[in-house]
This record gives C-alpha cells, structure tokens and sequence, in this order.
C-alpha cells in the first residue's frame, strides 16, 4: 500500500532541524532516517529542487497589528467600540494615509483578512454593547467614591443611626431603556466584561423612576414616556402598578 504523502509523519520543524544538522556536517542519510523523512524528499530539500515552505506574510506588520488591537481595547473601553467594517475602514484609511497599496479593492482589507486577523489576536472578541449615556460616560471611579463618601458624611452629620437601620435608607434613581438601535456587536477584548457605547440618551427612551429601601421594600415606579401623547397605547392597562408620566425632554434630571 502507497505511503500517503499528503498526511507526513514528520513537520515542518523536524525537516528544518535535520536541514540545520547536515549543515552542520551530520551525515545526510542517516539524519535523514532519524526524523522519518524518506530520502527522495529530503534530498530534494537539500538540493533546492522543492523549498521550505514559508511562512506567508501579512500586509501589516506585527508591530502595526498590535497598534491597531490597541487601538480597539481603547477604543471599546472609552465606549467607542468598532464593529468589523468600520475596523476594515480604519486600516484602509491607514494605507491610504501612508500610500500603501495592497492587493485589496480600494485598500480595503479583506473579510480573510479579518479572519486571519482574529485568529492572529484571540484576545479580541465581538461584544453585544450596552448604550451608555454621554453625560453617564463622562462620570469617573472617583467621582463615585467621592459621592459615596460625601453622602455617608451627611447621613451621619444628621443622623447616625440611620445607617444602623436598613429599612429607613431608601434609594431612587432613574433607569433609561433606549428606543435607538444600537450598532450591533463590536470589536472588544477578552478581559472586558461591561460593554457600552456611547450615545444620546435624550428624546430616544423610556425612563423609569425606582426607589428601593435596603430591605427590598419598594414603591410603585414611575414610568416616564418621550412626547406629549401616547397615541393609541394605553401604558396604564400594561403597567397597572405604576405612575406614568409624559415628558419632552424624557431625562429627569435635564
């Protein structure tokens, strides 16, 4: 039965090695015989009548790559995710701007490109972002920290035994569920749990208004809808216990 010749029991690395070693002054069948490479192969490797095969190279360099996955953690980490054509038209741009041409149409990378590229960086992922508030997005960890310990201050300058005693601490805060269609899924990274993009939250959601004490005692929401009419759709018959309300502006604290 023939040897299947597509399917060697030698790699790439073993017939480098055993090329490395008659160079070296090993003797050439015998090196040939300890890797498992069959002679007629090997010494046509030695002759230069078939090449090594190499490794092909990519249109950007390693370093260029890595710029550019720089560039995408960045990016998704201000809110500001690119999903894979707009990565494809950052990299034309960049060609352009440098005057590369490249076998693609137009300089445009290619979908195999973007492939390859992926499989090259596996730290970069697609993420399903959530929309994130301009004003939300320009709020820092310290300015929570701040806030946080500034408020505790003033509880305790009024009342300390207020903290000892959950069922009198109360939290109301607003949630925005946006009405505006997000870009779909973008480019982010491995170790980045949250994903948000960054958008106008105003006239394009429904606000609810909560208030929640420390023990799970609530009251009813308030629910506050964008315009001045419903105009057909009946919330009080969907949201029975709740307040609803109409508003222009939508943002409670615009």
């Amino acid at each position: 039965m023939a040897k299947n010749q597509h399917n060697p029991k030698w790699s790439k690395e073993q017939l480098a090695s055993a090329l490395e070693e008659v160079g070296n002054g090993a003797p050439k069948r015998k090196t040939a015989e300890k890797y498992g490479i069959p002679w007629g192969t090997f010494s046509d490797k030695l002759s230069g009548r078939r090449k090594l095969e190499e490794k092909p190279k990519t249109v950007l360099s390693k370093e260029e790559e890595e710029e550019i996955v720089n560039f995408l953690k960045e990016m998704s980490t201000r809110g500001f995710g690119k999903t894979k054509d707009e990565l494809l038209s950052v990299v034309k741009n960049y060609l352009d701007h440098k005057g590369r041409q490249t076998q693609w149409e137009e300089n445009k990378p290619s979908d195999k490109w973007f492939r390859l590229f992926r499989k090259r960086h596996e730290e970069i992922v697609f993420r399903k972002p959530q929309l994130l508030g301009k004003q939300r997005a320009l709020v820092s960890k310290k300015d929570i920290l701040d806030w946080f310990s500034t408020f505790s201050q003033a509880i305790k300058d009024i009342d300390a035994s207020i903290l000892l005693e959950p069922d009198r601490i109360y939290n109301c805060d607003e949630s925005g569920f946006s009405l505006n269609a997000l870009s779909g899924r973008v480019l982010s990274y491995l170790d980045n749990k949250f994903v948000y993009q960054v958008g106008s939250e105003a006239k394009t959601l429904i606000t609810a208004l909560v208030c929640c004490s420390a023990t799970g005692h609530y009251t009813w929401p308030m629910l506050i809808y964008p315009g001045t009419q419903f105009r057909g759709f009946k919330p009080h018959e969907v949201f029975e216990e709740s307040f609803i309300g109409r508003s222009k502006n939508v943002l409670l604290s615009g």
